[in-house]
């Protein structure tokens, strides 16, 4: 059987056109859908396009049970294009959005958050962040006076990841690009040696990026607004709502909760992201928090509302069709 997963060039890595496996399903153009779509959509219909990562996509649950289905299936006449795809990051996503969002002509572009993607803005290779992903590589932003600069994906070609076969140490230089790097692990020629050397190298460098790393992602349970990967975030979706008028189209942000932040709202703590949320807020940048919808069905048990591999199940799913669904009805034209 065929992997989901393809290497892109440009992005890193997409998701095989066509594929199929049991519920999973991809159409011919490379959205997660089992029918294609007109180049423009029909006169009365609204068009959304949702770009971002495996929340988006709707990992766990089959092909109709993800949000965007969900959505068509409550509003004949809306079209919801699902061009998520797992693991990206918003510079995967706006960079996917920036080659082919404007191919169907949406009306709405829609890109995904959730916390856990602002630490792959500054990462290259996968298994830098976690050695149990995918060894795969990306392209990535810096931020340098006030503008976003763009690293291409340093090994865009299946012939490289034959070249890192024969010599792994070759990932070792894009080490320099890549916050999650660490060279106690890949320039340590005794990291292989003992298990016990291994726990050694973990337990230190968990308790440096904790207590020591100036640029830490997090501020205890909150996203930090001092860090790089912040500020990327919040110039990468400046750039994306630019990007998305210039197209005479209506961008939105979508913020998804994953479990801890329904829990940490349930107990006072609010959600990790809220600081971002605040920072769009005062740019005038517009979002959906799906925190809203969930809020409005506390009566209900929060496992009920995912999977067990922290994704939303299809009740999740519905809750988020319900939420995004009644703002993009209720947002203003498009101009």
């Amino acid at each position: 059987v065929s992997h989901r997963e393809v290497l892109d060039a440009n992005l890193g890595w997409r998701y095989r056109p066509g594929y199929r496996k049991g519920e999973d399903i991809i159409s011919i153009q490379g959205l997660r859908n089992g029918h294609s779509y007109d180049l423009k959509p029909e006169a009365g219909v609204l068009r959304i396009a949702a770009f971002g990562d495996s929340f988006v996509y709707g990992n766990e649950v089959g092909t109709s049970d993800a949000w965007p289905s969900k959505m068509e299936e409550a509003c004949p006449k809306l079209e919801v294009l699902n061009y998520g795809v797992g693991g990206y990051g918003v510079d995967q996503a706006y960079l996917r959005y920036a080659s082919e969002g404007a191919q169907y002509a949406p009306d709405i572009v829609l890109i995904g958050f959730v916390s856990d993607d602002i630490r792959r803005l500054v990462n290259v290779y996968r298994r830098f962040i976690d050695d149990r992903e995918w060894p795969l590589f990306k392209p990535r932003y810096f931020l340098r006076d006030n503008q976003l600069h763009l690293m291409p994906n340093p090994f865009p070609d299946a012939s490289d990841y034959l070249k890192i076969l024969a010599d792994p140490s070759l990932v070792t230089q894009v080490g320099r690009y890549d916050e999650w790097y660490q060279p106690a692990v890949y320039e340590n020629p005794l990291y292989d040696l003992s298990s016990t050397i291994r726990l050694s190298v973990a337990v230190g460098t968990r308790i440096q990026r904790k207590y020591f790393n100036r640029n830490s992602i997090w501020e205890e349970e909150h996203l930090s607004a001092y860090s790089d990967a912040f500020k990327i975030q919040v110039a990468l979706f400046k750039n994306f709502v630019a990007s998305v008028r210039e197209r005479h189209a209506q961008p939105q942000i979508v913020f998804f909760p994953t479990r801890d932040d329904i829990v940490g709202v349930r107990s006072g703590k609010g959600t990790a992201y809220e600081l971002l949320a605040r920072e769009l807020a005062s740019l005038k940048i517009p979002y959906i928090d799906v925190m809203d919808g969930f809020s409005k069905s506390s009566h209900e048990a929060v496992e009920s509302w995912f999977m067990p591999g922290g994704h939303y199940s299809p009740r999740g799913n519905e809750i988020v069709a319900e939420t995004v669904l009644k703002s993009v009805c209720t947002s203003p034209s498009v101009d």
